[in-house]
Parts: C-alpha cells; sequence; structure tokens
C-alpha cells in the first residue's frame, strides 16, 4: 500500500525543518571566530584592567601637581565646582580602578562566566566547526525548496523565508 502525502504533511515538515533552520544558524552565530570564548574573554578583560590600572598610574602621576593635602586625606585641586561643569569621570574611574581592580576582576569574571557558555570553544577551533554547520544549512535551506516547490505544485501558496539564499530559490530542480 502506497501512502499519499497530504499538503498537511508537507506544511508540518517545512515548520520542522524551519525551525531545525533557524538552529543551525543560531549555531552557526555561535561559531562566530569574533566571539571568544570564556577563558579568551577572562584573559582580553584582565589585560585590559591591567593596562587601564598602568595607565591610571602614569595620569595620576602627571597630575600629581593638582593634589593639594590637607591633613591626612588628599584631595584633587580644585575641590569646587558647579553644577554646570562636568565632573572627569577619567579621574574617578583611574581611582576605582587603582584601589578596587581585584574586586573588578572577580565581578566580571563572574559576569563573563554567565554570559559565555562554557561549551563555546576556542576560536581557533570554531572555522572546522563553521564549515560544518554551513554545509548542514545549506542542505536545510535546498531541502526547504524542494518542499516549497512540492506544496506549491499541489496547488498551496507557502511563503518563502525573506532570508532565504536567491541561489537556492532560483536553482532549477536538477541543482536541488
Amino acid at each position: 500500500m502506497i501512502l499519499k502525502k497530504t499538503p498537511q504533511h508537507f506544511e508540518e515538515r517545512l515548520q520542522a525543518l524551519r525551525v531545525e533552520l533557524a538552529d543551525k544558524q543560531q549555531a552557526l552565530f555561535e561559531q562566530n571566530p569574533d566571539l571568544l570564548s570564556q577563558t579568551e574573554a577572562i584573559a582580553q578583560m584582565k589585560t585590559a584592567l591591567a593596562n587601564r590600572g598602568q595607565l591610571a598610574q602614569e595620569r595620576i602621576a602627571a597630575n600629581a601637581a593638582n593634589l593639594q593635602w590637607r591633613g591626612a586625606k588628599p584631595q584633587l585641586a580644585p575641590l569646587s565646582y558647579n553644577l554646570h561643569q562636568a565632573v572627569d569621570t577619567d579621574h574617578l574611574v583611574d581611582l576605582l580602578i587603582l584601589t578596587a581592580q581585584p574586586v573588578l576582576e572577580k565581578l566580571l569574571e563572574a559576569d563573563i562566566k554567565r554570559l559565555i557558555p562554557d561549551s563555546l570553544p576556542d576560536s581557533s577551533k570554531r572555522q572546522a566547526l563553521r564549515k560544518q554547520l554551513e554545509v548542514q544549512i545549506n542542505t536545510l535551506e535546498r531541502e526547504e525548496e524542494k518542499l516549497i516547490r512540492t506544496l506549491e505544485a499541489q496547488g498551496r501558496e507557502f511563503y518563502r523565508r525573506a532570508d532565504a539564499p536567491p541561489a537556492i530559490v532560483l536553482a532549477p530542480d536538477s541543482q536541488l
């Protein structure tokens, strides 16, 4: 007994295929070589904080002439400024980094670990993974186009995704 596939079967398969395609595209995005792994992001963050700490020390040393000592407390001169003057946030950031760099590192490291999945491989391994995903996406897009053409042949109107590749949409049936 030969079972004929109904248009609804093709529509359901097409929807499932689109979900799978979206998952593969998300995975491809996650394999972006510009994204950093947890290890790489933490290393870059620590380097950036160390560099900013060095810059802060240099800036404060260069501005030492602007420091006035009143009792035992150093104060930046001039201390009085009106509401219309902008506060120099660079000095505040410099002081924050110099006094709280270990705490900042721990906070930023915790954020990096929360935001970047452990499973994200180092960027050196991602090129091969990207190629595999691109092949899988291409296969899924061809299968999607075949299903849409099957539905159209059965008289159903089904819309293509706006991001469907023109090379596949315009390809003859023999190349799908």
